[in-house]
């Protein structure tokens, strides 16, 4: 499960950003990731950051970062962002 409507909100403010971001989502909708690697096998742009994932959106325009569950099948949003963002943020701290 992942809140599409925070994507959304983010595109709607960053028009450019929609396609990468509907292309993540529908690959990681229907996945059954269990750990990092079936994440990195099904989308090579994506990194690990202790219990984070962080995901280059459009050719590292844009970051999304996730904490997964994989047990549960669930990835919570903690962050979206332009890259320029993503580098004023400390990512244990969110």
């Amino acid at each position: 499960m992942i809140a599409k409507s925070t994507l959304r909100a983010f595109w709607e403010k960053h028009p450019t950003a929609r396609d990468g971001l509907e292309a993540w989502y529908k690959i990681a909708k229907n996945a059954e990731w269990t750990c990092y690697a079936d994440v990195a096998a099904s989308i090579g742009d994506v990194e690990s950051r202790g219990d984070r994932l962080i995901f280059n959106i459009n050719r590292n325009r844009y970051r999304l970062i996730v904490r997964p569950v994989y047990q549960m099948h669930l990835l919570y949003i903690r962050f979206v962002g332009t890259h320029d963002e993503y580098d004023r943020i400390d990512i244990r701290e969110i």
